[in-house]
């Protein structure tokens, strides 16, 4: 139950910090807002580290996390970006495409996925797909599709990530 309560306590956390940082990146430098952003989730990790006394990684497994740390800062940049100057009705969705990059790397690896979530991955991509049509509404439009671009970048930057982190995880 602890674990429900603490993963419900980060999507929260999450969910806030992305909508206020898609409020902030109209008033602020996205490179000021990534600054101010790592930086205070840089000192909460190393604070975290030093409470609970653990060593630093091995050298595989900080190379392989200093590289998915360098796609997640690009994913950030390029979802703050998107915020910036599209809309966040796209942005958001298409960047949340960021899980088939690492089912990509293990569709690669022989995994192979149930058929529900085969039926997901179809459900995903239709609705990518779907959320980045829109109608012809004048200067909406153009403010939509600026967002796709940082939005696609924010996905891969994401995926990286995620396949990255798995992989300094598994470095023994």
């Amino acid at each position: 139950m602890i674990a429900v309560s603490l993963a419900l306590i980060a999507c929260f956390c999450w969910g806030l910090s992305q909508f206020l940082a898609g409020i902030k990146t109209r008033s602020l430098p996205v490179l000021t807002l990534l600054a101010y952003t790592s930086t205070t989730g840089f000192t909460v990790f190393l604070i975290c580290i030093l409470v609970r006394g653990m060593p630093l990684p091995h050298e595989p497994d900080l190379v392989f996390a200093l590289l998915g740390g360098i796609a997640g800062i690009f994913g950030v940049y390029s979802l703050y970006r998107g915020l910036a100057v599209g809309a966040v009705s796209i942005v958001v969705p298409v960047s949340a495409l960021c899980a088939l990059v690492p089912l990509t790397f293990g569709l690669i690896q022989g995994e192979i996925p149930h058929i529900i979530q085969g039926i997901g991955i179809i459900a995903a991509l239709c609705g990518g797909v779907l959320i980045s049509l829109q109608k012809q509404t004048g200067n909406m439009t153009s403010r939509g599709t600026q967002g796709i671009i940082p939005a696609i970048g924010a996905a891969l930057g994401f995926g990286f990530f995620f396949v990255l982190m798995d992989v300094a995880g598994g470095v023994d």
